[in-house]
């Protein structure tokens, strides 16, 4: 199990770490309990033998992981201080995009956060645009709300999104949905994880026996490929609109098939 450090220095389980998030109603970070050191979440599934986690030309990953990890799950909690509030009401970006408060104030924590262990790297956020870094083969790139159009109306299939690309491979992923409190957290040479759990795609291998997640129905008219979507939903056993982010994190974890 994974040890916490609560405010008055309490070691806590991750099993009651996750209790207690879910009843923290959506307050700041600062008055829940955060990791301590999310290494330890992992180390039990994955074994001793990787404590030091993987090595990709010669770069040992788990500091990266433990990274957007933490700091993904600081952001999220932020987030839902606005949920479900007045606060979650948007503005609209030139592209008429919606964006809010939580938005800029997750990415503002993201960017800070990195720029503190990892000064150098480049920062790419849909906020606030790229930050270049005096590192050229690290860049990270964040969402700090995937799915603002289900926040701003309360719904929970949200998430924040943090990667790590390398030499222009992404090796580090994180998506952490808050109002869920669900962590899905992947690494190459580590396998993925979901609240501390190894997770893999689905072994089905018919379409007639998988589902299909999309997030927009009507989008396939636009992009001119309506026909070819109405085969693939004719051909799966059932269609759903699980969307955004959670829906490929849900191809990942293997509860649906195939997400458009």
């Amino acid at each position: 199990m994974s040890v916490y450090e609560g405010r008055r220095g309490t070691t806590l389980t991750s099993r009651r770490i996750w209790r207690a998030s879910r009843r923290s109603s959506g307050v700041c970070p600062t008055s829940l309990l955060v990791p301590r050191r999310c290494s330890r979440l992992f180390e039990p599934l994955i074994g001793s033998g990787a404590r030091y986690g993987a090595i990709v030309g010669g770069v040992n990953l788990r500091p990266y992981l433990d990274l957007a990890v933490q700091t993904a799950y600081e952001a999220g909690r932020l987030t839902l201080g606005y949920f479900r509030t007045e606060a979650a009401r948007p503005e609209f970006k030139p592209d008429d995009t919606p964006v809010t408060a939580a938005d800029r104030e997750a990415e503002k924590l993201i960017r800070a956060r990195i720029r503190a262990r990892c000064p150098g790297h480049a920062v790419v956020g849909e906020e606030y645009g790229e930050e270049e870094g005096t590192d050229g083969d690290h860049r990270w790139i964040v969402d700090p709300i995937d799915g603002t159009k289900s926040f701003m109306r309360g719904v929970p299939l949200y998430g924040v999104l943090i990667g790590l690309e390398i030499e222009g491979v992404c090796n580090v992923g994180v998506a952490y949905f808050p109002a869920l409190d669900e962590m899905v957290c992947a690494a190459t040479g580590e396998g993925c994880y979901c609240n501390g759990r190894r997770v893999r795609v689905a072994t089905t291998e018919k379409l007639a026996e998988g589902i299909v997640s999309f997030t927009d129905a009507t989008s396939f008219e636009e992009y001119g490929r309506q026909v070819a979507w109405e085969r693939v939903l004719a051909a799966a056993s059932h269609g759903r609109g699980w969307s955004d982010a959670y829906g490929h994190a849900l191809v990942a974890t293997g509860r649906v098939e195939l997400m458009l």
